[in-house]
Order: structure tokens, then C-alpha cells, then sequence
């Protein structure tokens, strides 16, 4: 036990502990005078002050206890005495006690210290991400279950005590500052009893053992309650449909989010400051809460779903990489906006991998929805994720396209210069290093003389908006430099960016093509006399090779919303039901015999329901509105308590309903037995 906070003395300082006694059952002090002599730092059967007893190592039914006093305590005065309990190992693993040495003392005061840092801090721990916020949408027979991105964007706030201070006795530089990693999506029928309704996790190598798929190992994560949890580099959503649902009963649902992060366990003492040497993982999860409940019900018959379509501005329309689809998934917050979706050039990060990033803007005011973000993408793998929601839509993402057999179809050229000499041509070696920056364009290369009077080119890409692509003095061995244009020598060597004898190839992002080719050795000469083939004003275009997918870069994307709306320009044939009809003494729906109730069903979205006696007395009329705490909740349902209109229960027998709206009329009938 070690004392962190006490009551203050008469000069104003923690008095701390001041008295530690033991004794056994025979010697309990069981009176108040004894009790008081105790805790005052007395031996009460000797009355001699002896406030802190020592270590004794006899065996017994041994109680002790910490004391901390005097102190006056005014009528109405609250102290505070806080005491941490701590526990460290002692010794070796099946040592005997009596050989276990003092020096394992140090771990005890390991955890001391570190527990008055705790409290130090403000009681600040490693903690799990905030979790997101989540949205409830009914649906017929369903629940879509929708959260925000809260968890990846708070920053760990234990990160800012413990990352910079580097004397500080929490200080820890492997401690990550965002440290998120996944959600799981809870369900309850109840709010008690839950079960796990799906999870998804950051695309990245965490874990990148197999071993470590589900952390701890050989735990079962499938237990809601589980300290276990199953990751799987599935990449990231933020909805899921609950379809296990039935109208009319309440549903609880909860995401969580866990996070992933480093705290260090050894350190070089020898180096100043220390530097960590091992290390654990730490796994936090964000608690289980039922804040959140939603009761599936029938949808109006007049209202119209939100629309949403994904249109190509600019980027390969034949075989794209990128697969892009967007989904209404809170149709009440879905506006009529027109958002683009624009993807950057590529970043370098190692030879066929590189970074793609995109930011989405709303057109109608250019404000920006996501920030420039991005993600890391190898030739031949598989990325998929969803971006967080706006305007009531879930944006899904997916990528993927392997090496081209060749990096272009078709060269044509133009002028003088001979057709059959300019080919597609495949450089193998150092292929990789240039995989990166691979789009699978069209270009247009531009002939021109620059100033020194020799001969150049300008390329532009014409698959996205003919931007310009830049001259990089790109060769096998700087991979970095991919992303561009240059003529090369025949063994794609000695970048330049004027047209020489001695050229053989003109490289454009990723791929070659060959400007002498030879049928007879398969390969690209240097040009030698077809330079004066070229001239200025010449225009060629480059096909690009697009069977094995093509890259997005530069691609940009509009995704176009209508908002839903209630129809209420046509006549509709009504079905309104009853359910359940007839009603005999209780439904499923009912939590106790006192709160009776029935639902009507497929209703328009706005209507008035008259509910009358066989003899034409009106009982109740009930307005109907599919509103109610948020848009569309109620649908095409409204509940009736089987009340009448001065709230007295209804006697057994048929009733006739109407139902009136500005889209049609419908009659039925309802028969109660109670």
C-alpha cells in the first residue's frame, strides 16, 4: 500500500502515513481506547510510542493498519485519504521464500513510483480511443447501425504525458500518440446481454504475425466480454445493417473502439537519455454501454429513397483499378450536393508501392468534407475500406491491379517518321522500381525545339485532363524519379530530356517504348539517322496498357445526391394492416399487462387514422407523422395504446378504421378481445 494523498497538518503539509501497526487476532485492539492508542503510533498494552513496527517474519494470522493523523475536522469538513494498492512479484518463480533476496524490493518500488505518477498525472492512464458517435436508422425489418471517425482522429492524451519529458518518470518514447486500430459493432436485446455483431480494423500489418490474429493468443475473441479481441486487416467501415431484427421490438447497439500501442519494459541505462529495449503491446477497448436503442418498423408507402451516383470527371473508364460506390446510409441527412472526390499523383515509398492520396470538396461552397488523406497501396495487393460518412452517405473504396504484361498497346505516330518503328517495348530489368508510378494513361507527346535548338517533348495524360507529366531523369536504379518522362539509352540508362542519336526508348511512367525497333534482335536500337524524322510540331499519342487495371491517379470523381422525399403528387392504393390482428389478450411487443398496444402499418408518411365503434361512434384519432426524436423513425407505422380518446381502455370487440391522406384513403377493420 503506499499513501498518495493525507490530511493536512496544522502548517498545511500531508501528514502521510504516520503510523503502521501490526498484530494478530489474540492481541486485536478491540476497544475504542485501544482502537485510538493504536492509530496514534501507541502500543496500547505498554502505552509506548511506537508508530512504525518492523518487519516480522513469524508466522501468524497477521491484520495491520495505516494511519495518518492527528487533524482537526471542523463540523461539515471533508478529507481525503488515498491509498493505491500495489503488487509486484518477490523473488524467483518457485524460489524458496526464505532465499528470495531483498534486492526484489525494486520491483515494489517500481510500481510505488509509478503509481504516484499515476495520481501525479491527474489519475491519467493509458486509455482506450474515445468512442465514435453512433446513429440509429430504422428500417423494415432492420437497423442500420452508423458511427463517426471520433476514435481515429483524438489524439491518446496520456501521449502528451509521457512522449516528451524525458526525466519524467512516465516518460516513453514508444508510446504512439494515435494509437487506433479498430470498432466492434455490440448487440442487446436488452441492454445487458450482448453479443458481437461484426468488427473491422485498420488495412495495415498489424498484426503482421498470424500468430497474433487474435490477441492474446488462443483467446476467444467471439465473447463480447472477451479481453481478446480478432483482428484482420480488413480495412475500415462505418455502418453495418442489422437484418436479424423484427418490427415493433427494441434493439440496443454499442460500438467500441480498441486501440493498439507500446509500453516499454526494459531500457539502455547506459545511454542518456535511456533507450527502450523491449517493449509490450498494449491493447485498450472502449467500454460497453447501451446509450443506444432503435425499434425496427414498416416504411411509409409514399416515400422515395435518396439517390446517389458516382460520376467519372476524369480517370480510365474501361478498366479501372479503383472500384468507387457510395451508400445512402442515414437518409435523412442525405442534401442535394454535388461532391468531388480527387485523387493526387502518386508518392514514392519503395519500388511497386506508393502512397495515394485524395481529399473529397463540396462543389456548391468548396468547403473541404475530407482533408487530404491517403493510404499505402503494392502493385497486385487488395485495399478496401470507407471513408467516414457525410451528407448521410458511406463512400466505399476498393483498389487493386496487377503488373501489366506491357506498359503500353499501341504507339502512333505522325509526320515522317516511320510507323513500324516506334513499338511498346518492355524493360525487365529494374522493372520493379518503376512499378510505383504505372497509371495505364493514354499520353500525347508533343515534338518541339527547345531554346539550344535540339529536339524535345512535352507529354501530357490525356486519360486525366491532359495534365502535364514532368521530365524526371528516371533510370533503373532511382526508383523515386518514376513518376515522369525521358528518353534513355538502349539499356534504359543516361536519362536526358533532348532527343540524341544515341536514344533508343522514351520512358513515361513506368513503361517504355521503343523509337528503332528491331524485328530481327527484338530489341531497341538507338535512333541514328531517324532523328531527323522527328520534327517540331510532330504529335504522337501512346496508348496505354489497360488489362491488368490501371492506376487512379489524377482521377477525379463527382458523386451527385438527390435527397428523399415524401411523394405526394399521385394516388396510392393503401394497404394499411393491423398488426396483430385481431388482438386476443396480449402481443410479444408488450413489456407488462398495462401498456397494451397494436401498430399500423404501411402507412403514407403523414395521415390521420379515425377508429370507430360498428355503431359509428369515434373512439380515437390517432396523427400520424413519420417523424419522431430524429427523421423517419416512425416510417409508415404508428402505434395505438388501445386507448379511447379520454384514455380509458377499449371494450372487447370489431372496430372500423379510416385512414386519410393527401395520397389516398383506406378502410379495415380491428377486432380486440381483452
Amino acid at each position: 500500500y503506499k499513501f498518495l494523498e493525507s490530511p493536512k497538518g496544522p502548517d498545511g503539509k500531508p501528514l502521510g502515513m504516520t503510523a503502521f501497526k501490526k498484530f494478530t487476532i489474540d492481541i486485536d485492539p478491540v476497544t475504542d481506547p485501544a482502537q485510538y492508542l493504536t492509530m496514534a503510533g501507541y502500543d496500547y498494552r505498554t502505552s509506548v510510542y511506537c508508530p512504525y513496527d518492523s518487519v516480522d517474519v513469524e508466522k501468524a494470522d497477521k491484520r495491520f493498519v495505516q494511519c495518518s493523523g492527528p487533524f482537526d475536522l471542523a463540523p461539515g469538513q471533508v478529507e481525503e485519504l488515498i491509498v493505491a494498492v500495489i503488487a509486484a512479484p518477490f523473488g524467483g518463480e518457485g524460489q524458496p521464500w526464505e532465499n528470495r533476496g531483498i534486492d526484489s524490493l525494486v520491483h515494489l518500488a517500481r510500481v510505488a513510483n509509478a503509481a504516484q505518477f499515476i495520481y501525479d498525472q491527474g489519475w491519467l492512464l493509458p486509455g482506450p480511443p474515445a468512442a465514435p458517435g453512433i446513429t440509429l436508422v430504422p428500417g423494415d425489418n432492420s437497423v442500420r447501425i452508423v458511427w463517426d471517425n471520433l476514435s481515429e482522429t483524438t489524439p491518446d492524451p496520456y501521449y502528451g504525458k509521457v512522449a516528451h519529458d524525458t526525466t519524467s518518470q512516465g516518460w516513453d518514447p514508444k508510446y504512439l500518440e494515435y494509437d487506433f486500430q479498430g470498432y466492434i459493432v455490440y448487440k442487446s436485446a436488452n441492454g445487458s446481454d450482448w453479443s458481437i455483431l461484426t468488427q473491422c480494423d485498420l488495412a495495415d500489418t498489424i498484426p503482421a504475425d498470424t500468430n497474433l490474429w487474435s490477441y492474446p493468443p488462443s483467446g476467444d475473441s467471439s465473447l463480447p466480454d472477451s479481453l481478446w479481441i480478432k483482428m484482420t486487416n480488413s480495412g475500415l467501415s462505418y455502418s453495418v445493417t442489422d437484418n436479424n431484427v423484427i418490427n415493433g421490438f427494441g434493439y440496443y447497439y454499442c460500438v467500441t473502439a480498441y486501440d493498439w500501442n507500446y509500453v516499454t519494459t526494459e531500457w539502455d541505462t547506459t545511454q542518456t537519455p535511456p533507450v527502450p529495449i523491449a517493449w509490450d503491446t498494449l491493447i485498450l477497448r472502449s467500454g460497453i454501454v447501451s446509450n443506444y436503442s432503435m425499434v425496427p418498423r414498416w416504411d411509409a408507402a409514399n416515400y422515395i429513397d435518396p439517390e446517389v451516383r458516382i460520376v467519372t470527371v476524369t480517370g480510365d473508364t474501361v478498366n479501372n483499378g479503383l472500384a468507387c460506390s457510395s451508400e445512402v446510409v442515414i437518409p435523412f441527412e442525405v442534401t442535394a450536393d454535388t461532391y468531388e472526390i480527387r485523387f493526387l499523383g502518386p508518392e514514392y515509398l519503395a519500388p511497386s508501392e506508393s502512397k495515394y492520396s485524395y481529399c473529397i470538396t463540396r462543389l456548391t461552397d468548396g468547403s473541404i468534407v475530407v482533408d487530404t488523406t491517403g493510404f499505402n497501396y503494392a502493385v497486385g495487393d487488395t485495399v478496401s475500406f470507407s471513408v467516414p460518412v457525410f451528407n448521410g452517405q458511406e463512400l466505399h473504396l476498393s483498389l487493386n491491379y496487377e503488373t501489366p504484361e506491357q506498359p503500353f498497346d499501341t504507339i502512333y505516330v505522325s509526320g515522317e517518321y516511320p510507323v513500324e518503328k516506334a513499338r511498346p517495348y518492355r524493360v525487365t530489368a529494374g522493372e520493379q522500381k518503376s512499378l510505383w508510378a504505372f497509371r495505364g494513361s493514354d499520353y500525347r507527346i508533343g515534338w518541339t525545339t527547345d531554346p539550344g535548338g535540339f529536339m524535345t517533348a512535352r507529354v501530357y495524360d490525356l486519360t486525366n485532363d491532359s495534365i502535364e507529366v514532368p521530365f524526371t531523369p528516371f533510370d533503373t536504379r532511382a526508383g523515386a524519379k518514376a513518376n515522369g518522362w525521358c528518353f534513355v539509352n538502349f539499356i534504359a540508362k543516361e536519362p536526358t530530356d533532348t532527343l540524341k542519336t544515341g536514344t533508343a526508348m522514351l520512358y513515361i511512367c513506368g513503361g517504355y517504348f521503343a523509337l528503332n525497333y528491331n524485328d530481327e534482335t527484338s530489341r531497341a536500337d538507338a535512333v541514328g539517322d531517324l532523328i531527323s524524322k522527328v520534327k517540331d510540331g510532330d504529335v504522337w499519342l501512346a496508348s496505354g496498357h489497360k488489362t491488368e487495371g490501371t492506376a487512379p491517379y489524377y482521377n477525379m470523381y463527382q458523386l451527385i445526391a438527390a435527397p428523399g422525399y415524401s411523394k405526394t403528387d399521385s394516388t396510392y392504393t393503401l394497404n394499411v394492416k393491423v398488426v396483430p390482428n385481431p388482438y386476443i389478450v396480449f402481443n410479444q411487443w408488450e413489456m407488462n399487462t398495462y401498456n397494451r398496444q397494436v401498430k399500423f402499418t404501411h402507412l403514407p408518411s403523414e395521415c390521420t387514422i379515425r377508429i370507430f365503434t360498428l355503431s359509428g361512434d369515434l373512439v380515437k384519432v390517432l396523427e400520424h407523422k413519420q417523424g419522431g426524436e430524429q427523421p423517419l423513425e416512425q416510417g409508415g407505422t404508428e402505434t395505438w395504446d388501445l386507448l379511447n380518446k379520454s384514455y380509458q381502455d377499449i371494450a372487447s370487440g370489431v372496430y372500423v378504421y379510416h385512414v386519410e391522406s393527401d395520397v389516398g384513403e383506406c378502410t379495415g377493420k380491428l377486432v380486440y378481445i381483452h
